[in-house]
């Protein structure tokens, strides 16, 4: 992205399809990042524990990070996330919206 304030929005839904039956469970924790893997917009509690199934291709669920930052400079921005073993990511995307000037209450 070229410098400037953008209005970020990540989304992606998760699931353990591989998990063996009695152990489906998911739990992911998603950043957004700059170049320098600093995190762009605060996600703090940002890692649900989407459940459990006792049953194989357990749960799924959707995880969405929405917020602003600003970039002093052009450069990639990242959506990663990370979960347990058998947790997959499907339908990953990231939108960015270069917004002018920000007002917020």
């Amino acid at each position: 992205l070229p410098a400037g304030t953008f209005l970020l929005t990540a989304a992606a839904t998760f699931g353990d399809v591989t998990g063996g039956a009695g152990d489906e469970e998911v739990s992911v924790s998603c950043s957004l990042l700059d170049a320098g893997n600093n995190e762009l917009v605060n996600t703090f509690f940002n890692g649900p524990d989407i459940g459990s199934e006792s049953g194989i291709n357990g749960p799924r669920g959707d995880l969405t990070i929405h917020g602003v930052a600003t970039l002093p400079a052009a450069g990639p921005v990242r959506f990663r996330c990370f979960g347990g073993s058998t947790d997959e990511a499907h339908g990953a995307n990231l939108t960015a919206v270069r917004v002018g000037t920000l007002h917020r209450p």
